[in-house]
């Protein structure tokens, strides 16, 4: 394949940042479970009422080239996308 150095740039940034993944566990009450990836924050837990919840924290996010001021995001469960946008749109979920 002939990849231009923009995009071979772009798959050497996504290949180092998601090298560099963290996971981050709940190490007390005041804190969640989490991975880390880019400076974007995914915590999983289960909550007071016993719910599997998901939150995605893009406040901190370290850029991919191309982010600029918005994070996209495809988020599938069981293998359906039930959202695809970026974190400062208005995109319905399905």
């Amino acid at each position: 394949m002939d990849y231009t150095s923009t995009e071979t740039t772009n798959r050497t940034a996504r290949d180092l940042f998601n090298r560099a993944a963290k996971f981050h566990p709940m190490t007390s009450e005041d804190t969640l479970p989490a991975v880390e990836i880019s400076g974007v924050f995914v915590f999983v837990y289960v909550d007071d009422d016993g719910t599997l919840r998901v939150t995605v924290d893009t406040d901190t996010a370290d850029g991919m080239p191309g982010w600029d001021s918005r994070v996209p995001m495809r988020i599938n469960v069981n293998n359906a996308t039930v959202f695809e946008g970026s974190d400062n749109e208005d995109v319905s979920v399905s």
